[in-house]
């Protein structure tokens, strides 16, 4: 199962819907055979619903990533929070 997101990216889930790892173009470009699971970028960046915007985008910009994932605690994709 997979998710998009900005940029060109993918969003690697599980049948339950918990993250596994982004794709992205780069990943792609590298691929030829190679499996989804050996290209992945694994335990991408992720924040919980409860945490203030104000808080999330202060460590996204710290971060210097154009977005995060938002999962619960047990890792299930809930949303996507990008920069403006």
């Amino acid at each position: 199962m997979t998710a998009e997101a900005p940029a060109g990216v993918v969003v690697v889930l599980n049948e339950a819907g918990v993250v596994l790892g982004l794709l992205d173009s780069e990943a792609f470009e590298n691929a030829d055979s190679a499996s989804a699971e050996e290209v992945m970028e694994p335990a991408p960046i992720t924040y919980r619903p409860s945490l203030p915007l104000e808080k999330a985008m202060e460590r996204l910009h710290e971060s210097k990533k154009e977005y995060a994932l938002v999962t619960t605690g047990d890792g299930i994709l809930v949303g996507l929070l990008t920069r403006a």
